[in-house]
């Protein structure tokens, strides 16, 4: 595979391809049948770009145009990532979407292939939840290109997505609020995209950091010498179990997203230098000078006192993130407190703000900012809860093998 990619150049090329996209694209120019004389070399070369970035589209999509055709012909909708792991966080989190929230938007469920999720569980999410597609990435796009494999799956998810409008979960993504709220927070209005900041963990810059990012863009947003990010001070910028776009006025910022998950440039850059796919997101938006917004405020914890946890002085509990309002909307993790453990479920009385999180113990150093969940959120939790305890026997004999779903 060689050394390092050369990202200045791909930076370079793919927003000579963004332009010369949007100069046929207003000319109504998607075939070469439509192109005039005088534009056929630009054409050919608008080809060729596209052949050396995103090769990994065809055969499915002969070109930009009939991938853009394709994947924005709904409305709006979910797209998850579910894996053999997370299988049980992702069937909660879609129950919950139904019955707690009563949001039965579209949700396209994408996999890798059948080793990736096994087809008993596919079976049983398409049996047991209203409204879900089941859609193997493979088949969308070039996967001996690709080799995707983890997080790297997220942005391609988004991008081969049928919905214009579409909101990424991780598969331990669960709601206090209906998540369709959010499609109207004046940020994703203003820029058809909303991203969320991770915690301030550690200190420690990331390999590279600025040094990094200024080899590779050669002008950038207003907004990134202000992140931390740029400034050393967090490990991690973007937290990306929830990610909203509007493809209609992001789709480049997602390509470039997808280039950095691109195999080459996830193996030899974006991973050496970052952490699974959580900056790819506003850095390839960056890289085809694409608009973007975080949401303004830092992560808060969920959660409550517990007794053997800091001697019960703290809150502890989960990452939980603020609507524009600043009150506590979503979390990651799932129902336990550790989403890897089932023997500690979340605590739902408390919220604290702060910016020392604890690394590990997902608790907020500071005791001076620490607030009651409202009744609704408090109850929202509680109904997660109820759907663990309902399906937790099922689900582990579905596991263990023990569970025909033909029969049920």
């Amino acid at each position: 595979m060689g050394g390092e990619v050369d990202l200045r150049r791909t930076t370079h090329q793919l927003r000579m391809l963004k332009g010369l996209h949007k100069y046929f694209d207003q000319r109504g120019i998607n075939n070469i049948s439509r192109v005039p004389e005088k534009d056929l070399p630009a054409w050919h070369f608008f080809h060729q770009l596209q052949t050396t970035h995103l090769s990994w589209i065809q055969p499915r999509f002969k070109d930009i145009f009939d991938l853009q055709r394709e994947t924005m012909s709904e409305d709006i909708g979910f797209v998850m990532c579910v894996g053999n792991r997370k299988f049980v966080h992702a069937v909660h989190a879609m129950l919950g979407l139904r019955r707690i929230h009563n949001n039965y938007l579209p949700i396209e469920v994408y996999y890798r292939d059948d080793l990736d999720l096994d087809t008993r569980y596919q079976k049983y999410i398409v049996k047991n939840i209203p409204n879900v597609r089941m859609r193997r990435l493979d088949e969308i796009f070039d996967d001996t290109v690709l080799r995707l494999q983890g997080w790297d799956m997220k942005p391609f998810a988004m991008l081969a997505s049928r919905f214009k409008e579409v909101m990424l979960l991780d598969s331990d993504a669960m709601f206090f609020y209906d998540p369709l709220l959010l499609f109207d927070e004046p940020g994703y209005k203003a820029t058809g995209t909303m991203y969320y900041y991770d915690r301030s963990l550690e200190r420690i810059p990331p390999v590279g950091g600025r040094a990094w990012v200024e080899s590779f863009l050669p002008s950038y947003s207003t907004w990134l010498p202000q992140s931390r990010w740029w400034k050393g001070t967090s490990h991690f910028e973007l937290h990306s179990p929830v990610v909203l776009l509007d493809k209609q006025k992001t789709f480049w910022g997602l390509i470039g997203a997808c280039k950095l998950m691109d195999r080459w440039e996830r193996d030899t850059s974006t991973f050496v230098h970052s952490h699974g796919d959580k900056e790819s997101f506003w850095l390839g938006f960056e890289m085809t000078l694409t608009p973007y917004v975080f949401n303004s405020a830092l992560p808060m914890t969920i959660g409550g006192f517990i007794p053997d946890v800091y001697d019960g002085t703290k809150v502890c509990g989960t990452v939980a993130l603020p609507d524009y309002t600043g009150r506590p909307f979503w979390w990651n993790g799932g129902v336990y407190h550790n989403t890897y453990s089932d023997q500690r479920v979340l605590l739902f009385d408390y919220y604290a703000i702060g910016d020392k999180h604890i690394s590990g113990k997902e608790c907020i150093e500071e005791v001076d900012a620490i607030f009651d969940l409202e009744a609704e959120a408090k109850e929202a939790g509680q109904a997660y809860l109820k759907i663990n305890s309902e399906l937790k026997i099922e689900l582990e004999l579905l596991q263990m093998g023990a569970y025909d779903v033909d029969q049920f």
